[in-house]
C-alpha cells in the first residue's frame, strides 16, 4: 500500500556514510512511500507524480560540515532534474509528462564520476490511487488491443510482417506481455485453437 509522506529522506551511506537525499513534496499528496509492496511490483520504493514539482537537497546527517559535500545530481533530460543557481546541492525535481522509473545520477562534483543511481517512480496523474497499478496495466492493454487491431485488419488491403529486432531492448517486459496478451487473448485467436484441437488433421 502506498503511503503519502510530506517528504523523503533517501540514506545514501553507501556512497559516504551521512550523505542524504531530501525531497519535500510542494503539494499534498504527491510524494509516496510504497516501502511494503515496491518490489512485488517491480517499482521504485519513493513514488512521484507527473506534473508536480519537489524540491530536494543533497547534504549530510548529524554535524558535519556541507562546505565538504563533493556530489550534485546529474541532468537526465527534459528539464526533470533542475539545479539552484547559487547551491549545486538544492534544485528541483520535475518529471513533467514522463511516467515509470526515473534514474538520477549522483555525480562526484570535481570528476563528475557516477557514484550511484537514484531511482524515482513517477506515477500517473490521472489514475494515481490505491488502484493506479491495475488501472495503468489496463490502459496499456487498451491501447495495445487496439494499435494491434489497426495494424492486423482482417479487411486490410496490405499485409504487415513482424519481426523481433534482437538489438533492441523493448522499455520493459509488461509490454511485451501487453502485446502478446492483445493477440492470443481475442475470441479469433480461442476459436482457432479450439478448432485445431477439436478437428486435428492427420495423416
Amino acid at each position: 500500500m502506498l503511503k503519502s509522506v510530506p517528504y523523503i529522506e533517501i540514506n545514501l551511506d553507501s556512497v559516504q556514510d551521512g550523505l542524504r537525499l531530501w525531497i519535500d513534496a510542494r503539494r499534498p499528496e504527491s510524494l509516496f512511500d510504497a516501502e511494503e509492496n515496491a518490489s512485488e511490483h517491480n517499482e521504485a520504493r519513493y513514488q512521484l507524480v507527473e506534473g508536480c514539482f519537489y524540491d530536494y537537497e543533497l547534504g549530510f546527517s548529524g554535524n558535519k560540515k556541507q562546505s565538504d559535500l563533493n556530489y550534485i545530481l546529474g541532468d537526465i533530460g527534459e528539464n526533470i532534474i533542475q539545479q539552484h543557481k547559487r547551491s549545486a546541492s538544492l534544485g528541483t525535481i520535475a518529471p513533467n509528462i514522463f511516467v515509470g522509473t526515473i534514474y538520477i545520477p549522483l555525480h562526484e562534483k570535481t570528476t563528475s564520476k557516477v557514484l550511484f543511481k537514484i531511482e524515482l517512480e513517477v506515477q500517473p496523474l490521472k489514475i494515481k490511487g490505491r488502484d493506479h497499478r491495475d488501472d495503468y496495466r489496463d490502459m496499456l492493454e487498451m491501447i495495445t488491443e487496439k494499435c494491434t487491431d489497426l495494424l492486423l485488419q482482417a479487411n486490410s488491403p496490405v499485409s504487415q510482417h513482424f519481426e523481433t529486432d534482437y538489438t533492441k531492448d523493448s522499455q520493459t517486459l509488461y509490454q511485451k506481455f501487453a502485446f502478446i496478451k492483445s493477440v492470443i487473448g481475442t475470441d479469433e485467436f480461442s476459436e482457432a485453437v479450439h478448432r485445431i484441437v477439436t478437428a486435428p488433421v492427420t495423416k
